[in-house]
Formats: structure tokens, C-alpha cells, sequence
């Protein structure tokens, strides 16, 4: 008997390590599922306002010479851009989204930020962002020379 206790008392710790690893590999597996879905849901955002712009101004944002007059479509559509980067950069600072999706992001974005176009509106719609002083300090760092 008393080896049959000495048995099962083995067994269910080996029982609760399986579990344990189960519940740790299971959660590994819903956060890469979760990024993967994030990255899916914010890459069509990005493409569905990259499309919105007017004629080539997305095109030609790193050209000063080429881009368009400012006008109330291109302020709001560079606002849905810059609050699409927002809620990027916002699930980044948070956790919810891995370091190696941003770091995937972030090289595009630094580079748009800093571009003549979006350089040239972020002093009309800067105020817009005061409440997410996080990323305001973001466009501003990626806006420096």
C-alpha cells in the first residue's frame, strides 16, 4: 500500500507539471495568434487610408516639390494616418503587441513621420494628439533632423 501511495502521489505531480505546461504553451500559442491578428487587422487599416489619400500624395510624401497644395482631404486623411500609428504605437507601449511586430512597423512609420508631407501637416493637427503625450513625443523625435 504504501508504495502505491508514494505512486500516485507521483503521478499527480507529474500530472500538474503536463498541465502546467499545457496552460503555459497554450497562452504562448493565443499571444502569437494575437499578434498575428493585430498585424492583420492594422496592416488592412494601413492600406485602406494609404489608399485614401489624394492622387499621389502618398507616393510623393518624401518630395517636397511633388506634393500636393494643403487641403481639407489631405489633413483628414493624414489624421486618420496619424490616429491608425496612435493605436499601433499605444498596443506597442502597452504589451499587446510583441517587440518584433513593431520593430516590423516602426522603420516605415519613422520614415513617414519624418516626411516633408506629414512634416509640413503635423503643425495643424499636432493639437489633436496632446492627449496621447506618448506618441506626441514620438512625432516630434521622428520629425528631427
Amino acid at each position: 500500500m504504501h508504495w502505491f501511495d508514494i505512486f500516485t502521489d507521483v503521478l499527480t505531480i507529474l500530472s500538474i507539471g503536463v498541465a502546467a505546461i499545457a496552460v503555459f504553451q497554450n497562452s504562448r500559442i493565443t499571444k502569437r495568434q494575437w499578434n498575428v491578428d493585430v498585424y492583420t487587422i492594422y496592416s488592412q487599416r494601413y492600406a485602406d487610408v494609404i489608399h485614401a489619400f489624394p492622387d499621389d500624395a502618398f507616393a510623393n510624401r518624401f518630395n517636397a516639390e511633388l506634393l500636393p497644395p494643403p487641403n481639407a482631404q489631405l489633413n483628414q486623411v493624414i489624421y486618420r494616418y496619424l490616429s491608425l500609428i496612435s493605436d499601433v504605437y499605444y498596443l506597442y507601449r502597452t504589451g499587446y503587441i510583441d517587440q518584433s511586430v513593431w520593430d516590423m512597423w516602426k522603420p516605415e512609420t519613422d520614415r513617414t513621420l519624418a516626411s516633408p508631407l506629414i512634416a509640413r501637416q503635423w503643425p495643424n493637427l499636432k493639437d489633436e494628439f496632446m492627449i496621447h503625450p506618448e506618441f506626441f513625443q514620438y512625432v516630434n523625435e521622428a520629425q528631427k533632423p
